[in-house]
């Protein structure tokens, strides 16, 4: 496996750290929301309030009145990306169980594979002073 350089501090610096399972959890953190979306994001459920904002849209501007319906726009956003973040979060607290579960050399590689899946090899670095 060839590993680039920040990997490879990476890996330096986890085999020197007793942290890890708080490693572990920081890096999990990190990944965005996005990630975690795959194809939940066509269930009925989101394509159905999807379709509700685009319809709330588009009254909003053929009205005559579109303080009431932003209003409503607005609720209905707000429930869909909290559905979202919900339904990520959930899928977040399951990959961090599922890792915690493997032993600590385990971890590692997990570890070192999430932030190379997700890039987050610069920003675990930066906790090298707080993770001693």
């Amino acid at each position: 496996m060839d590993l680039t350089y920040k990997q490879e501090e990476l890996m330096r610096w986890l085999e020197d750290n007793d942290s890890i399972p708080d490693i572990l959890k920081k890096c999990v953190d990190m990944i965005p929301e996005r990630y975690f979306y795959g194809s939940d994001i066509d269930s009925d459920l989101f394509k159905r309030k999807r379709e509700d904002m685009n319809e709330l849209l588009v009254r909003v501007r053929n009205s005559d009145c579109p303080r009431l319906i932003k209003d409503d726009l607005s609720f209905v956003q707000r429930d869909y990306f909290d559905s979202l973040s919900d339904m990520a979060n959930t899928k977040r607290k399951l990959l961090l169980f599922g890792c915690q579960m493997q032993d600590e050399d385990r971890q590692v590689e997990m570890i070192i594979k999430l932030a190379t899946d997700y890039h987050l090899e610069k920003s675990l670095l930066r906790y090298k002073e707080v993770y001693r």
